[in-house]
């Protein structure tokens, strides 16, 4: 957080670790260099260095996110505690009209409204989760056999390969509270 404030500062005008406006207008022509501005998506993709898929630069010797550099060139200032989000879900694109102010929180029901979660995408991996080790008839079930006494809940557990804590948070409606 602490590079965003810089730039954040830097590209309002008075930064003293970034320095004088000049400085500011090479950060400047050295985004536009590798910036692809002719995809037919109307996405800007970024044609520099990558990091986890988004692209980046350096700028005084910290790693920037090309994409939140965009939007402080275009809109000054990225809020505290906001985030930068894609409309486009092209983590190379720096096209302004394509990213929007969130929270982690959007960011996350963002990313599960439009199946991009990890576990959307390999469902198989999700059944190696403790979270989606069960269906939805084994949550049903461990509900009408610890409701009628018949096991305990770590007994429950030790059935179903989940662990106690798992079988106590479905049998109190902490987790799956969807499933009745």
């Amino acid at each position: 957080m602490e590079g965003i404030k810089a730039l954040n500062l830097a590209i309002c005008g008075s930064n003293p670790i970034l320095g004088t406006m000049k400085i500011l207008k090479g950060i400047r022509r050295r985004f536009w260099s590798k910036v692809n501005k002719k995809c037919e998506s109307g996405c800007w993709e970024w044609m520099g260095a990558i990091r986890n898929g988004y692209g980046c630069m350096k700028i005084n010797k910290k790693t920037v996110d090309v994409h939140r550099l965009s939007w402080i060139i275009f809109h000054k200032n990225i809020p505290e505690s906001l985030w930068i989000l894609h409309r486009c879900d092209n983590r190379k694109c720096v096209n302004p009209s394509h990213l929007f102010l969130g929270t982690h929180s959007d960011n996350m029901q963002d990313m599960c409204s439009k199946g991009r979660h990890y576990f959307q995408r390999n469902p198989s991996s999700a059944r190696k989760n403790s979270i989606c080790k069960l269906r939805k008839n084994e949550i049903i079930q461990i509900r009408k056999l610890y409701k009628i006494n018949k096991y305990t809940l770590k007994e429950l557990g030790q059935i179903f390969h989940v662990s106690f804590t798992n079988v106590s948070q479905i049998v109190n409606f902490k987790t799956w509270k969807e499933i009745r």
